[in-house]
């Protein structure tokens, strides 16, 4: 059974902001050479975890080449690599790569056949298209710290360098239709991808709030928008409920007829005319009963109890999972989601392709 991309020649040029939509290409049978710099020149700003669990996911799969410390023979072997190449990934500031021995300008004039990626902060036009950025500003300029933390308190970054893995799923996608139409056309193709817009365009549905109801979408922490959406206690930790005006109004139908069958104290209360008004259920009184009477009834249900029957009944209820939760997880077992790597528990296939399944190679080595 062959590979998606076996064939196709990659090359990950620059920092980690990229490393991702490499790591895809190789799970997909792609042949991709890291161009790894010494750690003597590497800037202390560049994008890159240290944490070896880290780097071993987002590089398992791809060989090494260590490129030289001297400049001239830093910037032949990138020229060579390139040269050998279908796609080159290139990822950082201007300053960034031509600390690699990328030139600023286009290496390629003579490869009309290439399909050049190329990840930056801030895209490669525009004032700011130099500038450096870390994972924190993007997230920041992106708007997805707006979203994060409690309101009166300072926005919350999220755990992972999110903004570069945003930006590597937008370039694997842009790179994957350009070598499409190279394989039809023979043409290649230069794919530009924005870290900081990259992130402005995943922001759930904040856009669409802001464009459709002209309302600007706050974080909210672990408080509640309206009775009937947010986190509740349970059993054995919390769910996040939503039938409230942004789930359906069978959503909270089915919820009551629940109540009824279990005979929830003070669950009648909900059937009222004034539950069925958005501005009533926003207000302080109606989202403390509607906790009283919800973490009540949860109290002697689990998470996934909780979860099951809400599914089976179409009510949006779904567990708030910890990291051992997610371990423990019987749908995740199911699907063979997490895989044994030398001697470690590693992340398996983000998706299943029947006829050209995802591979999990070994970790990163000398290219041969």
């Amino acid at each position: 059974m062959s590979a998606a991309l076996e064939g196709l020649r990659v090359v990950e040029i620059g920092d980690d902001s990229g490393a991702y939509a490499g790591r895809l290409y190789a799970g997909l049978g792609a042949r991709v050479v890291r161009a790894r710099l010494p750690d003597a020149l590497v800037p202390r700003d560049w994008n890159i975890d240290p944490d070896p669990v880290v780097q071993d996911y987002l590089h398992r799969g791809k060989f090494e080449v260590p490129l030289p410390e001297q400049d001239a023979a830093r910037a032949e072997a990138i020229a060579a690599l390139v040269a050998e190449s279908d796609v080159t990934l290139e990822s950082g500031s201007p300053d960034v790569l031509a600390v690699v021995g990328l030139p600023s300008g286009d290496p390629v004039a003579d490869r009309a056949d290439l399909v050049r990626v190329r990840i930056s902060p801030w895209g490669v036009e525009g004032d700011r298209a130099g500038d450096p950025a870390t994972d924190l500003v993007s997230s920041a300029a992106g708007g997805f710290l707006a979203l994060g933390g409690w309101p009166d308190r300072a926005p919350t970054r999220a755990f992972g360098d999110q903004s570069l893995r945003m930006a590597s799923l937008y370039a694997a996608v842009g790179g994957l239709l350009a070598v499409r139409t190279r394989r039809q056309s023979g043409q290649g193709q230069e794919v530009r991808v924005s870290v900081q817009e990259s992130v402005a365009t995943a922001l759930e549905n904040a856009l669409q709030f802001s464009d459709l109801e002209g309302v600007v979408r706050r974080r909210v922490g672990a408080g509640y928008q309206e009775a009937g959406t947010g986190v509740y206690a349970c059993a054995d930790g919390f769910v996040y409920v939503m039938v409230g005006r942004l789930s359906t109004a069978q959503g909270w139908s089915n919820l009551l007829a629940w109540f009824d069958e279990a005979g929830v104290d003070g669950a009648e209360m909900l059937r009222d005319p004034q539950w069925t008004d958005h501005e009533f259920r926003r207000t302080p009184d109606a989202q403390a009963a509607f906790r009283r009477i919800f973490e009540d009834f949860a109290a002697a249900r689990t998470k996934a109890d909780l979860y099951v029957e809400a599914q089976r009944r179409n009510i949006a209820v779904c567990p708030v999972n910890s990291p051992e939760d997610l371990l423990a997880s019987e749908h995740l077992a199911a699907r063979d989601f997490f895989v044994r790597g030398g001697n470690r528990r590693l992340v398996g296939a983000p998706y299943r392709l029947s006829a050209t399944p995802w591979s999990l190679r070994e970790p990163t080595g000398a290219t041969p």
